[in-house]
């Protein structure tokens, strides 16, 4: 248990009064729940009882911080502990067109009700839990790196009258492509080696130059 005492035994034949210290030996995360401690202590036939409540800590939640990846990355994991009810992704702003698994807690998936994914069994009332959330995203073939910012929403129980909420906004950077250029006679080819020939009549040749940047031609 969290609550610790630091003495179990005392006192003499005559009257003293002696100071008892209860102390926590790690935070009560339970979110609506308030456990009780009862310790009873006895002097011959009679005993006295001491009972401890502890507050509970309310919405809490933790999640990464800001996330970088390659221009060849196509999912990242937003990850980290919460005792909330109910996780939402509130809002998705950026250019990275991003999808996502379903949240897992404490390695269960977790099914999606109304865009708010309900935590079975609701282990946040008593304490902490880990969770996760794989997005994806496609390869950054541009020169230019793309960002994104993700914010997901924490909420309470309203079966327990909680209806708190906090969100965490993570934001994501993803690396620039390298620059590419090619020039076939086949349109979407990716070769760097076209070859074309120019006929007698001089018959027009269309070519096709694909690149993620600008480019120019030169003889030679």
């Amino acid at each position: 248990m969290n609550l610790t005492i630091d003495k179990t035994s005392g006192g003499s034949n005559s009257i003293t009064t002696e100071t008892v210290i209860i102390s926590r030996s790690a935070i009560n995360y339970g979110r609506t729940s308030t456990p009780k401690t009862t310790w009873r202590v006895r002097a011959g036939s009679v005993s006295a009882t001491m009972v401890v409540t502890e507050d509970p800590y309310g919405i809490y939640a933790e999640a990464n911080t800001d996330i970088s990846i390659s221009n060849d990355d196509t999912s990242f994991v937003i990850s980290g502990v919460s005792n909330a009810y109910a996780i939402s992704v509130a809002g998705e702003n950026g250019v990275m067109n991003l999808t996502h698994d379903d949240l897992i807690v404490n390695g269960e998936p977790q099914y999606i009700e109304n865009i708010t994914y309900v935590i079975t069994g609701d282990p946040g009332k008593n304490g902490l839990y880990e969770y996760s959330i794989i997005f994806h995203c496609s390869k950054n073939d541009s020169i230019v790196a793309r960002t994104a910012s993700i914010t997901l929403s924490f909420e309470g129980s309203w079966l327990d009258n909680d209806q708190g909420s906090i969100e965490k906004t993570i934001n994501v950077t993803q690396a620039a492509g390298s620059a590419y250029v090619y020039w076939s006679t086949t349109s979407g080819e990716e070769t760097t080696t076209g070859t074309a020939t120019m006929t007698k009549e001089g018959t027009p040749i269309y070519t096709y130059i694909m690149s993620n940047t600008s480019w120019t031609i030169t003889q030679g």
